[in-house]
């Protein structure tokens, strides 16, 4: 007996799908363990350049963070940039913001020519820091004047589009730090015990409480559940603080006037670059306890520290250095905990170096959706459809295009009955966000070809 089987292309397509089946399937789950931890974006564009704005010079040092050695020349930043506060680099990775505090305006400066781009003067009485909206389409810059609220600024024409008027307390609003999940501002009074928590969409500050003695500055961990405030008050601690319970769990001894704060990518340590004692506190979160401590110069004031997006160098303001030769920035090795470098400022400026730049603060944990389907697709053949997004969506919604199919499941699969081109929705969302990706998909006529093969059986 001789079997007729219609369409001689299926066999072929049946393996070939079972084969494409798993290796997405081994993609997706790599790709799922990759995305545990929330990514930093690589610093400064992928320029490889770090930055530090000096107090008493008034300038920019720019450095080659690969051989440690900074440029020649440095960029002015007066009027607007007198006595840089802050330093912060856009989400995207592009730009480096500086607020200057005397200058009462902003210097921001294009992180690959390097030059600046735009001045924006008048935002106030010492406006101390800035910081993005988690898709960095608006910075938000805060001014201790308590007449002075958190201004709103668009990131593209770098004009003023609103304000978010903050309670009057003792001086105003000082530092300030991104969910980079919920997109909440998180906020503290300058040398006050005051904390706010702000929406920024009903530019409302949600919550104002009171704790510890002089908040000063704070990170936030890459899972946007905790938070650490260093406090300058008596004793010198950094709080640990629960975002979802808006409680503090423990405060952590550290050394005298801690001014600057950041975390790993990875979330384990955190440093801080304590003024008078003139070194950085190392706090294991896993035991909330500070583990190492490095010394500095003794005539050293570090105010400010940045870790790169690797998370294996910490970069650390020096200050205002007493001695012979010229101010500069501490390298930490992050694997050692010990000093491997000192970044000097060029000849005739970086006088008092006081903050410091190399990275983007972590990105969004908002969900990029995105998606691939077997191919090619044939009528009353079933189409397998395999969701690749990132930053681990909890729920999924697939419409199939024809106004008939839809599905919930995170890798569906849906038979078209007619050919055509749809074009297919995949939503999905996580508890930090919502996204939706469309892509077109044509579905051709079945082929018809006869293949025959043997059949051997008993008539």
């Amino acid at each position: 007996m001789i079997l007729k089987i219609q369409n001689k292309h299926w066999l072929w397509m049946a393996i070939m799908g079972a084969a494409m089946a798993l290796l997405w399937l081994f993609s997706i789950v790599s790709s799922s363990q990759a995305q545990i931890e929330p990514e930093r974006p690589q610093a400064t564009g992928g320029s490889g350049l770090g930055f530090s704005a000096a107090s008493t010079s008034n300038d920019l040092v720019i450095f080659d963070m690969a051989t440690g050695i900074a440029n020649a020349n440095t960029i002015g930043l007066l009027p607007e940039g007198q006595y840089p506060y802050d330093a912060t680099v856009n989400p995207a990775g592009t730009q480096v913001w500086l607020s200057g505090a005397s200058g009462e305006g902003l210097i921001v400066v294009d992180a690959l020519s390097p030059a600046i781009v735009q001045r924006i003067p008048n935002l106030g009485d010492y406006p101390v820091d800035v910081v993005f909206s988690k898709d960095g389409q608006l910075a938000y810059v805060s001014s201790r004047n308590t007449a002075d609220d958190i201004q709103i600024i668009d990131t593209t024409t770098y004009t003023v589009v609103g304000t978010i008027p903050v309670p009057d307390y003792f001086l105003g609003t000082g530092k300030m730090r991104t969910n980079h999940c919920n997109g909440d501002l998180y906020a503290v009074n300058w040398f006050d015990d005051r904390f706010f928590v702000i929406n920024p969409l009903s530019q409302t500050v949600t919550t104002d409480m009171s704790f510890g003695a002089s908040l000063w500055d704070l990170t936030i961990d890459p899972t946007a559940t905790t938070l650490y405030i260093a406090d300058r008050g008596t004793p010198d601690v950094v709080h640990v603080f629960d975002i979802a319970t808006l409680t503090t769990t423990t405060s952590i001894p550290v050394g005298s006037d801690p001014w600057g704060i950041d975390i790993t990518p990875d979330g384990r340590y955190v440093l801080v670059a304590n003024e008078d004692s003139h070194d950085v506190s190392v706090i294991d979160t896993t035991t909330n306890a500070v583990t190492t401590t490095i010394f500095l110069a003794a005539d050293a004031d570090p105010r400010d520290i940045d870790i790169n997006a690797a998370g294996t160098l910490a970069y650390v303001t020096a200050g205002a250095i007493d001695g012979p030769g010229p101010d500069g920035i501490y390298v930490i090795d992050l694997a050692t905990f010990q000093v491997v470098d000192i970044i000097y400022s060029p000849a005739g400026g970086g006088s008092n170096t006081n903050v410091v730049a190399v990275a983007p603060d972590f990105a969004s944990l908002d969900p990029i959706a995105s998606f691939t389907t077997t191919m090619p697709v044939e009528a009353g053949t079933p189409v397998q459809f395999f969701d690749t997004s990132s930053n681990k969506p909890t729920a999924w919604e697939w419409d199939f295009g024809d106004g008939l199919g839809n599905s919930t499941e995170q890798n569906p699969t849906y038979n078209y009955s007619s050919p055509g081109t749809y074009t297919v929705t995949l939503t999905i969302e996580n508890d930090c966000g919502i996204s939706s990706s469309q892509e077109p998909i044509t579905v051709k006529q079945p082929s018809h070809s006869d293949l025959y093969l043997p059949f051997v059986g008993k008539d």
